[in-house]
């Protein structure tokens, strides 16, 4: 893996072509990757702002006079064992050169297509989802598309409230707020209409569930109400992220550290609006960091998912097919599919006070992902509790057929129950209690 000093900083561009039958985007086919369409893009030149990077590459590859740069977002990829990262930005067409782009080695032919089409004609993945966050594609999808699991979802949000959503639907209200405050008619000033059609979007997500997503929209409305703010909130923002670094890991960090310290780790002076794109390219990254972290997140959550329907399922089959198997070691009060599920529900009862002794344990001052985490295995316990009190059982069952548990144990179905909820209390006392259990019966024994 190469070190974070060789990583190699791009720029490219987006540009808009007003068009009566709606707006246009320019991609363009390279000769080096024979059928790679790709949006206008090359590499920072030393000591070059990269908006300005940024306008120049797009310039040459596509034959375009732009204007009016806006950060839009930024990828990531590897190149060998190189990382490479690009900052796209949004630009306008002036004019479009007839002789067609001046790179003509690189470039072999600049096609304009409506940003659905270019979703289907751009060959990564990662620039195809920046196409889409940009244009507000996404969000409709999902409304079209909208799942059973998705209604459900919300509807419990309705019934029961969600601190992940209320979290979200509150930092968008704020930047919204923060948008009006600046005073830009987003009918005319283009970056404003921007912001608004990322909060737009977020608003969308929001809707439809989709709470990383509208995480990724409202973080690009802020970088974009940054990049057009005063001086002071850029050097406010470079402060807080410089103090955030230790949150941030691997390339980014050493990234995010070259934009804004010098190489003595000392903030660097802001007094430009290039000094303006670099924090806001360092925020960028820090976003993509943490959008990364929380889609990690989503993908725990849903092996979770998987493991607590596996339980779910393993629990009902043996609530209706394993009480014939147990009547020869439970007592009678507890035979049958009632009395199975009594004990079932014991375990579930002890997982119940586990779960209220860790919510009242818990160190609120975690990270937010460490709890999104924890609370949702938390919230597992009841199902593992469950489960636990049935290899309980088997335990018990096992104990009383190779004869090294009290036969007075089984007449007992107190006895039952407890260790039943003890299970559910803390898994990780089963095997403890039954040793103790055959300790004591072997001194009783004895005796």
């Amino acid at each position: 893996m190469g070190s974070p000093q060789s990583a190699i900083l791009a720029a490219g561009g987006i540009v808009v072509r007003h068009d009566a039958d709606g707006d246009k985007i320019a991609i363009v086919q390279r000769r080096r990757y024979p059928g790679e369409m790709a949006l206008p893009k090359g590499k920072i030149e030393e000591g070059e702002a990269i908006p300005a990077a940024a306008q120049r590459e797009t310039s040459e590859e596509t034959g375009c006079e732009v204007t009016d740069p806006r950060f839009a977002g930024a990828v990531h990829y590897l190149v060998g064992d190189v990382p490479k990262v690009v900052f796209f930005y949004l630009m306008e067409l002036v004019r479009e050169d007839p002789a067609g782009p001046k790179d003509t080695r690189e470039i072999e032919a600049v096609k304009w297509m409506s940003p659905a089409a270019a979703v289907k004609a751009l060959t990564h993945a990662d620039v195809r989802r920046l196409i889409t966050d940009i244009f507000g594609l996404f969000p409709f999808q999902v409304q079209a598309t909208t799942s059973i699991a998705a209604t459900i979802t919300r509807v419990c949000w309705g019934a029961f409230g969600s601190p992940e959503r209320d979290r979200l639907a509150a930092t968008i209200t704020e930047t919204r707020i923060e948008l009006d405050s600046l005073g830009a008619d987003i009918t005319i000033t283009p970056w404003a209409r921007a912001a608004d059609q990322y909060l737009v979007q977020a608003e969308s997500c929001l809707r439809s569930c989709n709470l990383q997503h509208g995480w990724v929209t409202v973080h690009s409305a802020q970088r974009t109400i940054l990049a057009n703010s005063k001086i002071e909130k850029a050097i406010g923002a470079a402060t807080a992220l410089r103090r955030e670094l230790d949150k941030v890991t691997g390339w980014r960090a050493k990234a995010i550290s070259d934009l804004i310290c010098d190489k003595d780790g000392a903030l660097r002076k802001i007094d430009s609006p290039n000094d303006i794109f670099r924090v806001v390219d360092a925020v960028g990254l820090r976003d993509d960091h943490f959008n990364n972290s929380y889609f990690k997140i989503l993908l725990r959550r849903r092996h979770l998912v998987v493991l607590l329907l596996i339980l779910f399922l393993t629990v009902v089959f043996c609530l209706f097919m394993w009480p014939p198997v147990v009547k020869t070691f439970l007592p009678q009060e507890l035979q049958g599919p009632l009395g199975f599920a009594t004990v079932i529900l014991a375990g579930i009862l002890g997982a119940g006070v586990s779960v209220a002794q860790s919510l009242l344990s818990t160190d609120v001052s975690a990270k937010i992902p460490a709890q999104q985490i924890g609370s949702f295995l938390v919230w597992m316990r009841p199902a593992i509790g469950a489960a636990a009190a049935l290899v309980a059982i088997a335990l018990l069952g096992a104990g009383k057929e190779f004869k090294f548990l009290d036969e007075n144990l089984f007449k007992n179905p107190a006895a039952i129950l407890v260790i039943a909820f003890v299970a559910g209390f803390s898994e990780r006392f089963i095997t403890g209690a039954i040793e103790r259990i055959s300790e004591q019966s072997s001194k009783t024994k004895s005796s």
